[in-house]
């Protein structure tokens, strides 16, 4: 006999209170199902852990920052130790990166 397993999504779906699996068939299946019960533990310890984790804040300026810094990495600075300039590089770099 088959045994059939609940999907990571469905025990998601569980425990966000969104399931269309009654509360009883999910409990009973998790009584018999090691497998079920293991996936079902870790997604409850996962969730515990995202409840307890203080919510993260960026800096006020943090956008702004950001766009800066990549605005940065994108301009040529010229070099006239190096054969090339560094623009010709950034090209060189753009076409041998996979």
């Amino acid at each position: 006999m088959a045994i059939n397993h609940w999907s990571e999504e469905q025990i998601q779906e569980f425990l966000d209170g969104e399931s269309s699996i009654s509360k009883s068939l999910f409990e009973d299946h998790l009584k018999t199902c090691p497998v079920c019960r293991k996936s079902f533990q870790y997604y409850q310890n996962l969730y515990r852990g995202l409840k307890q984790d203080p919510k993260f804040q960026l800096s006020a300026n943090f956008a702004q920052a950001l766009v800066s810094g990549f605005l940065n990495l994108h301009q040529p600075q010229p070099d006239s130790n190096f054969p090339i300039s560094s623009s010709e590089v950034w090209e060189l770099r753009l076409c041998w990166e996979p």
